[in-house]
């Protein structure tokens, strides 16, 4: 059984209650704030100040697009609101829907833009796409923390990462349990594992380069 310790969240997944939240052991909420150019997600800001109030670290994610990069990064940090205390990652996966999928190079843009305009290093999250895209160790890549996609009883992260820095190891009903948390009434949401502790968890949520 794992013990998740962060949950990602966008405007599909439905929130009752936070304390029941923070109760279940979640420390960390990374939420969608932005896609593309074209969507910001409508129940973000509400959320980010909700979850504060619960002390919930926040994070806000990015889903990648073929778009104009700097476009997208400058989109993003309007929308996310972000602050030294805002989790930032780039959602790295196959879109097959409007704005299609980023390339690896574009990825790599992506979060050095994100470190010029921020001071901060933002999280990578991938699975498969990373995988496949990474044919050798990239030492850009390698110092970024990572978020894995992988829905499975064991990780296994893309050429060149010693390990992963939070594991999804369940999302739509996939993977080992559990596959709920008390407080978010949606079926199969992304749950995350973190090895180490919430203190640890809570030094290292933002990777300031300062």
């Amino acid at each position: 059984m794992m013990k998740p310790m962060v949950v990602d969240l966008s405007h599909h997944n439905k929130i009752t209650d936070l304390q029941e939240v923070y109760d279940s052991g979640i420390r960390g909420i990374i939420h969608k704030a932005t896609q593309g150019t074209y969507m910001v997600d409508t129940t973000y800001r509400n959320r980010m100040i909700w979850a504060r109030e619960n002390k919930l670290l926040w994070g806000a994610y990015h889903f990648a697009t073929a778009e104009d990069v700097e476009a997208q990064v400058d989109f993003f940090l309007k929308n996310s609101y972000w602050d030294e205390k805002t989790l930032l990652a780039l959602d790295y996966e196959e879109n097959p829907n409007k704005g299609g999928t980023m390339s690896l190079a574009q990825a790599k843009q992506f979060m050095q833009l994100v470190r010029q305009k921020t001071g901060q290093r933002p999280v990578i999250y991938s699975g498969n796409l990373l995988k496949e895209q990474l044919k050798k160790a990239d030492p850009f890549f390698s110092e970024h923390r990572l978020w894995l996609a992988q829905y499975g009883p064991k990780a296994k992260t893309p050429v060149g990462f010693k390990n992963y820095w939070l594991w999804q190891y369940t999302g739509d009903g996939i993977g080992p349990e559990p596959h709920t948390i008390n407080g978010i009434p949606s079926k199969g949401i992304d749950l995350n594992v973190y090895d180490g502790s919430e203190e640890d968890l809570a030094f290292e949520w933002v990777d300031d380069l300062d």
